[in-house]
């Protein structure tokens, strides 16, 4: 009888052991589901870019929607790659809207490569903008 008991035993404790990790499993799974989730919900327009085109004289805005805080990187590339300005700021949870200024900039295509960077959610995306005389 003894060793029934202990064999018992040691089947709960197999059984403890096997629902505990279903559930860490589970808990893991979940908090997958909801990264990739916050992921699917913020990545559309998280930059919107205007006016594009812009002209060389005109200031450009920047608007970032984000439901978290965070550091915002920018930088403006030429089609060739070349780094042309950069940018990198502090911003609010909502949508906060930033100038920058093209001065010297030649009409063309660039590309703007950006990051978001918050605590809980990193984000990143490039935008085209067009420089127009």
């Amino acid at each position: 009888q003894v060793v029934i008991h202990l064999v018992v035993a040691v089947i709960h404790l197999v059984d403890i052991k096997v629902m505990l990790l279903i559930w860490m499993i589970f808990l893991v799974n979940l908090e997958i589901f909801l990264v990739v989730d916050m992921v699917n919900q913020n990545k559309d327009n998280v930059v919107a870019v205007y006016p594009n085109p812009v002209s060389e004289h005109q200031n450009l805005t920047l608007k970032i929607t984000s439901n978290q805080g965070g550091t915002f990187n920018c930088q403006i590339l030429d089609v060739s790659g070349r780094l042309i300005h950069t940018l990198s700021k502090p911003i609010v949870s909502g949508s906060p809207t930033m100038q920058l200024e093209l001065p010297g900039l030649a009409a063309g295509t660039y590309q703007i490569v950006w990051t978001l960077e918050s605590n809980r959610l990193n984000q990143s995306g490039t935008n085209k903008l067009t420089v127009v005389k």
